[in-house]
């Protein structure tokens, strides 16, 4: 899971000088410290910003950044991000890393609001690597079948939004569409845990291609 964590937290943000902002959380488990940055000229607006976060529970540290820039004139925009990951849960498992990149335009082409069409893609690499695999994850009792040494998901997406503005009304549609490549060894030793294994003896599990697709709305009181 690369998404921001949820919890209590104690933040403190700076005054913004010179387009950056300097911010800091933390609480009994979690700290975290990020620099952003944000500036408008006459035809481009541009945002970003990177962090990093300490996990003394989760026992890891991520490292992430992300950009934006808009081209008004236009509409055409485009985004980027990425992350870094140091799990220290296990030996076997290594730096996990992810990149996200969006290309889009938005303009307002009706009356009533601005309409935003876009395309995304990313990849989630060694995520879970050095997790025991189950068979029949959602039996209640799984088998344990092994150790993953290899994760990686390829995503690719579209989306189009219409804004209503003077109903404060978002329309959005979205398909998502995702590609999986999972390599783990057996276990030596079936029904405890650690289950041993060869972690030279890898294979490449079956896992299928899946899709996504969303509709919704959102109303700004």
């Amino acid at each position: 899971n690369v998404d921001s964590l949820r919890g209590n937290f104690i933040r403190y943000d700076t005054p913004i000088l010179n387009g950056f902002l300097l911010s800091s959380a933390w609480n009994d488990a979690v700290w975290d410290v990020a620099l952003r940055y944000q500036n408008a000229s006459n035809s481009f607006r541009v945002a970003g910003g990177l962090g990093y976060m300490k996990d003394q529970v989760r026992e890891y540290e991520d490292v992430r950044g992300s950009a934006s820039v808009i081209h008004d004139p236009t509409g055409l925009y485009a985004s980027v991000a990425g992350g870094l990951r140091d799990d220290n849960n296990t030996v076997l498992r290594e730096q996990a890393y992810f990149y996200y990149a969006q290309l889009g335009i938005s303009r307002q082409w009706f009356s009533y609001g601005k309409t935003t069409v876009y395309a995304d893609h990313g990849l989630y690499k060694n995520f879970n690597v050095g997790e025991f695999v189950s068979i029949f994850p959602d039996d209640p009792n799984p088998v344990v079948w092994g150790t993953l040494t290899e994760t990686t998901v390829r995503r690719w997406g579209v989306g189009v939004e219409q804004a209503f503005d003077a109903a404060g009304l978002l329309l959005y549609a979205q398909g998502h569409f995702y590609d999986p490549t999972i390599v783990g060894y057996p276990c030596t030793v079936v029904g405890q845990l650690p289950c041993g294994g060869d972690p030279k003896n890898t294979t490449k599990l079956p896992a299928e291609r899946w899709q996504g697709f969303v509709v919704g709305a959102r109303i700004q009181f």
